[in-house]
């Protein structure tokens, strides 16, 4: 299910925010996403390779953040090591606590930690 129905802007909202709405996980997504725009110096709709034989309109949210997630190593050879860390934890949500955990402060704790700190320590 997509949010808006326009495939550019829907690639930016975690493919559950259409049924569960927002919260500091799936807003992390969105970070990511951004994240990988500034990596890639272009939209992340960029990265669907042409020989898959399908389009940013063909996918699914949840198709589509399974590519990013496959993608981590080429961008890794892009930017490094850190900087793939924080953009993987921010699309899986793995920030160290429990996938449904609503305790505000242990996620912003265990952003600080995976997702600050590693794009803190890079380096143009």
């Amino acid at each position: 299910m997509r949010l808006t129905g326009i495939p550019h802007l829907d690639a930016y909202y975690h493919p559950d925010v259409a049924i569960q709405g927002f919260n500091r996980t799936r807003d992390a997504y969105s970070l990511a996403i951004v994240l990988f725009d500034i990596a890639l110096w272009a939209p992340v709709a960029c990265t669907i390779p042409e020989d898959t034989g399908k389009s940013l309109e063909d996918m699914s949210s949840s198709e589509f953040r399974a590519h990013l997630l496959d993608s981590m190593p080429t961008l890794g050879a892009q930017v490094g090591i850190a900087y793939p860390d924080a953009v993987e934890s921010c699309l899986s949500g793995d920030f160290g606590v429990g996938p449904d955990s609503e305790d505000n402060a242990a996620i912003g704790r265990a952003f600080f930690t995976k997702v600050l700190k590693g794009l803190g320590s890079c380096r143009v």
